[in-house]
């Protein structure tokens, strides 16, 4: 031990020594009275430790899935940046080539009430007017005979034998 630092030590225990003495033989004389307070103390330590653990037992539960809490963090933080990488990419790629959907489809007007009812009223007069100016035939006599029905008026017949 280097000399220098002994002497500091030896000059510091002297100092020291009439404080040291007094406070083990206080230490000492209050021992009993320490011991006799823990014991009376101790259902409020073993409780108060109970509701700690109680406290504490969900954090303690969930530290057991600390491995899956990094796999599930690191699996989502890779899956989020990789996303916006793939929408920054189709984006830049989309203004680059113009295929932006919103010059292509321009927008429509949406339909209010009012303008159907409009519309169903002009195209219940004009079905109205050609109803009352269009031909009617009051009995079966009088009716145009249609000589060309079309494949509908024939029967369509299914061979039983077929070559292939």
């Amino acid at each position: 031990m280097n000399q220098f630092f002994g002497s500091i030590l030896t000059v510091l225990y002297y100092i020291g020594l009439p404080f040291w003495l007094p406070a083990t033989w206080l230490l000492r004389a209050l021992k009993p009275l320490y011991y006799f307070l823990a014991f009376l103390a101790l259902p409020f330590i073993y409780l108060s430790r109970f509701i700690a653990y109680l406290v504490t037992w969900p954090f303690l539960f969930l530290a057991r899935f600390e491995t899956l809490y990094i796999y599930v963090g690191v699996a989502s933080l890779v899956g989020i940046v990789t996303g916006c990488l793939v929408y920054g990419v189709l984006q830049i790629l989309s203004s680059v080539l113009r295929l932006s959907s919103d010059e292509l489809e321009p927008e429509v007007p949406k339909r209010t009430v009012a303008s159907y009812r409009a519309a169903r009223r002009k195209r219940k007069g004009k079905n109205s007017k050609d109803a009352l100016m269009s031909p009617v035939y009051l009995s079966r006599s009088e009716k145009e005979s249609n000589t060309q029905l079309g494949l509908l008026s024939q029967t369509i017949l299914e061979e039983d034998d077929s070559d292939f």
